[in-house]
């Protein structure tokens, strides 16, 4: 119950941090709750998958100075869009 509440913790902190970008807060939502592949969340997110490439990029970018809080779990900055962009 603690470890949950710990991520729990952890959530509302990197919203908090992400509030005044809500694309980079989908982004993360999505991420938070499983998703890995750039081309499903932006299917999820109705975003273009080189779209959600670049806010992953953003993200991993801004959550920097939070490095150490189990961040890197998360796989933030994976490239996985295709060759042509899409």
């Amino acid at each position: 119950m603690e470890a949950e509440e710990g991520r729990e913790s952890l959530r509302r902190r990197i919203e908090a941090e992400l509030a005044a970008e809500p694309e980079l807060k989908a982004v993360f939502g999505r991420l938070w709750e499983g998703d890995q592949q750039s081309a499903e969340i932006a299917q999820r997110l109705g975003m273009g998958e080189k779209a959600v490439v670049l806010a992953r990029r953003r993200l991993a970018r801004r959550l920097k100075r939070l490095r150490g809080t189990g961040l890197e779990a998360l796989g933030l900055n994976r490239n996985e869009v295709n060759e042509d962009g899409d």
